[in-house]
């Protein structure tokens, strides 16, 4: 082994010897050329990365703790986006009762060809009761929706 013992892979080797018993670890020191007080700083070093390695984590990309102030901006972004959120599903509420309505009136003065809703199935599906060849009904003012 080299004296000076810069390479990791060198240094990682000589620990694990040292852990597999094979050789007495002040033997092992004096053949590397390092004190054995190197060599258990080494070794603590090593015990530590290994229980960092071996720790159970989170799937996904690195963990990032999350610090106060950044807990509160997304508390803050959270209240408003619900905000938005409440405040369009009234929108799309309003605006389905303003078809709905549109479509009744429409269907009401047959000023287009909508489909009539299953529950009139008596009726043949066209508007009104056309009596001239002109295709408009009485009270037509000539609007079409389609």
């Amino acid at each position: 082994m080299a004296e000076k013992m810069e390479d990791p892979k060198e240094r990682l080797e000589l620990i694990l010897t040292g852990l597999s018993g094979k050789k007495d670890v002040a033997e092992l020191c004096k053949e590397a050329g390092i004190s054995r007080e190197l060599y258990y700083r080494w070794l603590e070093r090593v015990k530590e990365q290994a229980l960092k390695a071996l720790a159970p984590r989170e799937p996904g990309p690195g963990r990032k703790e999350a610090s106060p102030e950044d807990v509160k901006k997304l508390e803050a972004r959270v209240e408003k986006l619900s905000k938005k959120l409440s405040k369009a599903r009234k929108e799309s509420a309003y605006l389905g009762l303003v078809v709905k309505t549109a479509q009744k009136i429409i269907r009401r003065n047959a000023w287009g060809n909508l489909p009539l809703p299953k529950k009139n199935s008596t009726r043949d599906g066209k508007p009104g009761n056309s009596t001239s060849g002109s295709g408009t009904t009485p009270g037509e003012t000539g609007l079409n929706s389609g």
